[in-house]
C-alpha cells in the first residue's frame, strides 16, 4: 500500500487501502494534493493511479493490458511519464495527461527504458536505459528526439532524479563487485561524486526542494529491511 509520513519520521498515514492490489512507485503531484502510483492487480498487468493525497478512490490512468509502473509527475501536475512494457523485455518511455486519453511515446528503441523524471522546467525526462551489457542513465526531450547520454560507465546506473535547478542528477550506480551507492552528477555528464558509502543497497534517490538534502531508500537486500534515510 502506499503511505505517506512527514521528514522527522513522525506522522505516518495509510494513503491506498485495496486487499487485492500491489501499490508501487508514488510520486506526488507538484502541489501535494494528489499521488501517482502504478497498480498492479496481477503480474501481467500493471496501471497508472491517481489517488488524493488524504486517502480516498484512485482514478485510473491508464488503460490496456501492458505493465505500466515508475509514474512521475510533469512540473504543472498537467501529465505523467511513466515506463511501458508491452512486451515485458522491452520497456518504453510514454506521458499521458492526468486525466487519462492516449499516451505518448517519447522513447523508441531496442533498450529497456524505464525510471523516468521531468526535469524542473518539464522539458526533458531523465530514464534508464539497459541493454544486455549496462545501464546508464539518458535525458530526452519530453516531446521525443534523440536521447542524450549522461552516465558512461559501464556499471548499473539507474533511478535519475533531477536536482530542483535542473543542472544535477542523482541515482543510484554500482561498480561490478560492489552495493549501490548513490551519486550525483551534471546533466551534461562528466565525473560523478559519491553521496552515500556503506556496505548496504542504497537507491531511489530524491532531492529535497531546496536542493540540499537527498532523500533514498536504504537496505532491502536479502539480510536487511528498507528503511528511509537522508544524506
Amino acid at each position: 500500500e502506499i503511505y505517506t509520513i512527514t521528514p522527522n519520521g513522525s506522522g505516518k498515514f495509510r494513503v491506498t487501502n485495496t486487499k487485492n492490489t500491489d501499490e508501487q512507485r508514488p510520486d506526488y503531484s507538484p502541489d501535494g494534493k494528489k499521488i501517482a502510483y502504478s497498480g498492479c492487480p496481477n503480474k501481467s498487468d500493471c496501471e497508472i493511479y491517481i489517488v488524493p493525497a488524504h486517502g480516498g478512490k484512485p482514478v485510473q490512468v491508464t488503460n490496456n493490458d501492458t505493465l505500466d509502473h515508475e509514474p512521475s509527475f510533469s512540473p504543472d501536475g498537467k501529465k505523467i511519464a511513466y515506463a511501458g512494457c508491452p512486451y515485458r523485455s522491452d520497456c518504453e518511455i510514454f506521458t499521458i495527461s492526468a486525466t487519462g486519453g492516449k499516451p505518448f511515446n517519447v522513447t523508441n528503441n531496442d533498450t529497456r527504458d524505464s525510471l523516468p523524471s521531468y526535469s524542473p522546467r518539464g522539458k526533458r525526462i531523465a530514464y534508464s536505459s539497459w541493454d544486455v551489457n549496462d545501464t546508464e542513465i539518458y535525458t530526452i526531450s519530453a516531446t521525443g528526439g534523440k536521447p542524450v547520454q549522461v552516465t558512461n560507465i559501464k556499471t548499473a546506473d539507474l533511478e535519475p532524479s533531477f536536482s530542483p535547478n535542473g543542472k544535477k542528477i542523482a541515482y543510484a550506480g554500482t561498480g561490478r563487485k560492489t552495493d549501490y551507492e548513490i551519486y550525483t552528477i551534471s546533466t551534461t555528464g562528466g565525473k560523478r561524486v559519491q553521496v552515500t558509502n556503506n556496505k548496504t543497497e542504497d537507491g531511489d534517490p530524491s532531492y529535497s526542494p531546496d536542493g540540499k538534502k537527498i532523500a533514498y531508500i536504504r537496505g532491502g537486500d536479502q539480510k536487511t529491511d528498507s528503511e528511509i534515510y537522508t544524506n
